[in-house]
């Protein structure tokens, strides 16, 4: 553990030198507010606007991304469905749960059908829209600018994302190496107004439990208490490069307890944010530049849950022999 600890820390420290921004552009898609990071549209909002279904599904999001742009511990980042040659499907995914294999969840809600999803290359974007991601976890490069303004170029990034069934085999493969089947294998189609609507209206109020008023008469919903809440709707724009929001505030490592290198990562980003500020990958000293730290630290708690795995997988073949005797 102590090697481990020493390569985290290492790791840290190389990855601070020559921070520098790389590209500054902003993508359509970025969440370029404040409140974006911390909260969604409300489900009234969808009835409000007269949508007619939704579509929800299980993502896992990157460790490094979580590192990087977590408020709290948590954070909504934007999904994109590609439509080739027009705007794409758009939606919200926020961090649900820390799952039993060290993974971070993430809830995906996109407004459209399911049938005009089956075939559309998904994926989502860090929360300044800097690196694509699709939706195992697997973070690539693009160029955001080409991305808005070239539909070929958009085309060939959506590459990078899954398609429905290559979600559903995905999730497929992941039970499997874990001998257990996850509910998390289809994407489910839910008409606004149903008793499944509301089903997931009480679901979300239990996810994110404060709602919202806005100056325009939105109603959102987040996971910040109201006094928190403010703080962060008050706060700057992140849609220059001189202008990001939330210094200071730590990760929150929640149930992943690395003692001292979490308090070391969390002691850096907070020296380091300089005069741009925050929860965006792209923010001076680079937050980004911590993505391969927060990784490794993810993979050292895997490590340690497949060592538990072992151990009680072989007291259960042990527990099984014993009763083969009697």
């Amino acid at each position: 553990m102590k090697t481990l600890t020493m390569m985290a820390l290492l790791a840290t420290t190389m990855m601070l030198v020559g921070c520098a921004t790389q590209n500054n552009y902003v993508p359509d898609a970025a969440r370029t507010q404040a409140v974006q990071a911390v909260s969604i549209p409300h489900p009234v909002e969808n009835e409000k606007a007269g949508e007619q279904h939704v579509t929800v599904f299980t993502a896992i999001l990157n460790a490094g991304t979580w590192g990087a742009e977590s408020v709290n511990g948590s954070g909504v980042w934007p999904v994109l469905a590609e439509q080739f040659g027009s705007k794409p499907f758009v939606g919200d995914a926020f961090v649900t749960d820390l799952n039993w294999w060290g993974d971070l969840t993430l809830q995906v809600i996109v407004v459209g059908r399911k049938e005009n999803l089956i075939n559309a290359k998904i994926v989502h974007l860090d929360r300044d829209g800097g690196k694509i991601h699709d939706l195992s976890g697997k973070e690539f490069d693009y160029d955001p600018k080409k991305f808005d303004e070239d539909p070929e170029y958009a085309h060939q990034a959506f590459q990078n994302g899954m398609t429905l069934k290559e979600a559903e085999a995905f999730w497929q493969m992941y039970s499997e190496k874990r001998g257990i089947e996850l509910d998390k294998t289809s994407f489910r189609e839910i008409k606004v107004g149903s008793p499944e609507w509301e089903a997931l209206k009480s679901q979300l109020a239990e996810k994110l439990g404060h709602n919202y008023t806005m100056p325009d008469g939105e109603v959102r919903q987040g996971y910040l208490s109201q006094e928190e809440f403010k703080k962060q709707s008050a706060s700057k724009n992140a849609a220059t490069p001189e202008q990001r929001f939330a210094r200071n505030l730590n990760v929150n490592f929640g149930a992943i307890d690395f003692g001292i290198a979490s308090s070391i990562l969390n002691g850096l980003i907070d020296a380091n944010n300089g005069p741009i500020e925050g929860f965006y990958a792209r923010a001076t000293c680079l937050r980004g530049d911590l993505k391969p730290n927060f990784i490794l630290m993810q993979q050292m708690f895997q490590a340690l849950l497949q060592q538990r795995d072992r151990v009680i997988y072989s007291l259960q073949q042990k527990l099984a022999q014993e009763a083969s005797r009697r």
